[in-house]
């Protein structure tokens, strides 16, 4: 009688663990989101992340989907609704956000500054690279 590979018998034992284990990371309260310093403001939104500024704030519905910008006192600055995506980080007053797979940059008070039309926002020969 044939026995499983020692390999195949692992990875069925580890893929259930990995999704437990994500699954208990996204179920954490979005109030406990802290990076380091960073407390999210009180505020009806089941999930808040903190950008990495920690003036703002990335507020969510109970569905993952993007919501809001809020500031430190927990009032929406600009509407995200309807971004797939969006940055956690916060530079010079602008964060890129993706729609469609497609990659922009809106401001802090929620004006597209840069369309959601590109591929991406990298410069392919790192020539504006500053490190």
């Amino acid at each position: 009688m044939p026995t499983k590979p020692a390999f195949a018998s692992l990875t069925t034992k580890l893929i259930p663990l990995a999704a437990m284990i994500g699954s208990a990371l996204f179920s954490i309260s979005a109030q406990a989101n802290y990076e380091d310093d960073c407390k999210p403001p009180k505020t009806s939104y089941p999930e808040v992340d903190c950008t990495t500024d920690g003036n703002y704030f990335i507020a969510k519905d109970k569905n993952y989907n993007y919501q809001a910008l809020l500031n430190k006192q927990g009032k929406a600055v600009a509407s995200l609704k309807g971004y797939d995506s969006v940055s956690w980080t916060v530079s010079d007053g602008v964060l890129a956000v993706m729609k469609n797979d497609k990659v922009g940059y809106i401001n802090t008070q929620g004006k597209l500054v840069v369309p959601t039309v590109y591929d991406n926002l990298i410069d392919p020969d790192d020539k504006y690279d500053e490190t």
